[in-house]
C-alpha cells in the first residue's frame, strides 16, 4: 500500500521575497517621475509651438491679402479671422509654471513675453526654436 505522507509545509513568499519585490517597484516609480515631468514640459512645448505657428501663419495671411499693411500696425482683431478652425480669440499659452504668456504679433515671426513684457524663451538664446521647453 501506498502511503501519503503529509507535509506541513506551505508555498508562501517570504519576507525577504516581498522587500525586494517592493524595492523594485519603488525604484521603478522612481525612474518614472522626473520622466513624466520632462514629457509633460516637452508637451507643453509642442503645444505652445504649435500655437505660436498658428499665430505666425494668421499674421503671414493677413498681410499676404492687406500687403501695404505694416506689420508693426497688427493688432489681434486683425489676425484673428485667419486663426485656424475660426478660433474666437489668440490662443491662450502657459509657460512651465502656469503663468500666462502674451504674443507679441506688431514683429515677424511673432513671440511670446511673458507678464513683465519680456521676450519668453527658456532655451538657450539664438537657437531659433519656437518653443517654451527647457
Amino acid at each position: 500500500m501506498d502511503t501519503i505522507i503529509k507535509s506541513n509545509k506551505r508555498s508562501a513568499v517570504t519576507l525577504i521575497e516581498l522587500t525586494v519585490v517592493i524595492g523594485v517597484i519603488l525604484i521603478l516609480v522612481g525612474i518614472a517621475i522626473p520622466v513624466t515631468n520632462a514629457y509633460r514640459d516637452w508637451q507643453t512645448g509642442i503645444s505652445a509651438g504649435e500655437r505660436l505657428q498658428a499665430v505666425y501663419t494668421a499674421q503671414r495671411l493677413y498681410l499676404s491679402d492687406f500687403p501695404t499693411t505694416d506689420v508693426t500696425t497688427l493688432i489681434p482683431a486683425n489676425i484673428i479671422p485667419y486663426l485656424p478652425d475660426n478660433a474666437p480669440a489668440l490662443p491662450v499659452v502657459q509657460d512651465l509654471n502656469g503663468n500666462p504668456l502674451a504674443f507679441n504679433i506688431a514683429i515677424s515671426p511673432p513671440i511670446y513675453l511673458d507678464a513683465a513684457g519680456v521676450l519668453y524663451d527658456p532655451t538657450p538664446a539664438g537657437d531659433g526654436q519656437w518653443d517654451v521647453g527647457r
